[in-house]
């Protein structure tokens, strides 16, 4: 019985509608590979803050997959609640999340930090300047700076206000600029006062096992867990 190559007859019988076919598949197996790094990148930068700062163990909301996305909003109370917890050297609040400015007629994506003034989450290398001490101030990253021209001293416009930028930072973000503003500000721009997303801490001096250390058992991880979250 001779055989007939359908598949092949098929295949050929339309040329073009081969090309088109084997374009679209590259050209969704190109689009999952960007996505994918794109993620891995995010990933990568909300791990650049966590791996900065001197916090060993962080206070999160349930279910949170990642330092700034989304999530519910513990009242700042409970900041003092960690306090109180036995051997805690100190805690300190910090707002994280991503936000869309409107710079020059450019959109530039952030990530809008904020921290209590003198307490850890700030800023963590600057090259110039100093770390938002008021309301009104911000520090930002050296590419946001470089790239939109921005300099001690300028404005920075955040939702319908302006901030006055007075320090520039050393490092950079992947493929987002960081803005550091204080902590009141950032939940007064998300209409939140009173909470905040996270919570830093020190461990008892000398360490214990986090295992055997849950702060107030609150939902609590650990530094390199929080960092490695996906």
């Amino acid at each position: 019985m001779r055989q007939i190559p359908l598949a092949r007859r098929n295949l050929v019988a339309e040329p073009r509608r081969l090309v088109a076919g084997v374009a679209g598949i590259g050209l969704a197996l190109m689009l999952i590979l960007l996505l994918g790094g794109l993620w891995a990148g995010i990933q990568a930068q909300s791990a650049q803050y966590v791996d900065a700062t001197s916090a060993a163990l962080w206070v999160l909301p349930p279910g949170t997959r990642t330092l700034f996305a989304d999530g519910t909003q513990p009242p700042t109370s409970t900041l003092e609640t960690v306090r109180r917890t036995p051997g805690v050297d100190w805690a300190a609040p910090a707002w994280g999340l991503y936000a869309i400015l409107n710079l020059h007629d450019r959109r530039a994506a952030v990530v809008l930090v904020g921290s209590a003034p003198g307490q850890p989450g700030g800023p963590w290398a600057l090259a110039r300047g100093r770390a938002p001490a008021t309301d009104g101030e911000v520090a930002i990253d050296r590419v946001l700076a470089a790239n939109h021209g921005l300099g001690l001293g300028d404005r920075l416009a955040v939702a319908d206000r302006s901030y006055r930028v007075v320090g520039i930072t050393r490092h950079a973000g992947f493929m987002t600029g960081y803005v550091f503003a204080t902590h009141r500000r950032v939940g007064t721009l998300l209409g939140a006062p009173g909470k905040t997303s996270a919570i830093r801490s020190a461990p008892p001096s000398p360490p214990r096992s986090a295992t055997s250390w849950p702060p107030a058992g609150l939902p609590w991880s650990t530094r390199p867990r929080c960092a490695a979250r996906r």
